[in-house]
């Protein structure tokens, strides 16, 4: 277990140093807003609402300089410097009938840093009942990680990280 969790980290660490940094982050489009649907497999896709982000509806902590470092409490995901444009009301796993809520707190922003693509999420493992999904998350400046483990339709988020820290994060599982 120990040695696939370094494996794990490891392989984070390079999707995370393989980050490009973007010119500036992008404005709200109607085709990120509202619901999503990604196919993941032949019986499994996620669905995302998402909502333009107000911020009368949050609690919203400006930090030195006024930038905005938590809302409703947590760490802000998915922007830079400033409040986001939009957030992620739901994230939902289906399979068959079965709908597995995904945690989605503290994510915002949710473009795909690809071009080909709105939303960037992906099955990265099936084992039985055990499913493993990961996304990529960019606005252009805040890029971030996310990370799900689904076990008989239990999901815990088991990631949550900007494409910086993670890099950063990484160099501690490096031995000498």
């Amino acid at each position: 277990m120990k040695r696939s969790s370094v494996l794990l980290a490891v392989l984070f660490c390079l999707a995370g140093t393989a980050v490009a940094q973007q010119p500036k982050p992008k404005t709200a489009s109607p085709s990120i807003l509202g619901r999503k649907e990604v196919q993941l497999g032949n019986d499994l896709r996620l669905l995302m609402e998402t909502r333009a982000f107000d911020a009368k509806r949050h609690d919203v902590k400006l930090c030195a300089g006024g930038i905005p470092c938590l809302i409703d409490g947590r760490p802000v995901y998915g922007t830079y410097r400033s409040l986001p444009s939009v957030e992620i009301v739901s994230l939902t796993l289906k399979t068959g009938n079965r709908a597995i809520p995904l945690d989605s707190s503290a994510m915002y922003n949710p473009w795909s840093p690809r071009e080909d693509r709105d939303v960037d999420v992906w099955l990265s493992r099936e084992l039985g009942d055990q499913l493993v999904i990961r996304g990529e998350f960019s606005d252009g400046a805040g890029a971030y990680f996310a990370e799900w483990e689904v076990v008989e339709g239990s999901a815990l988020r088991t990631i949550l990280k900007c494409a910086e820290c993670l890099s950063m994060a990484c160099k501690g599982f490096e031995r000498e």
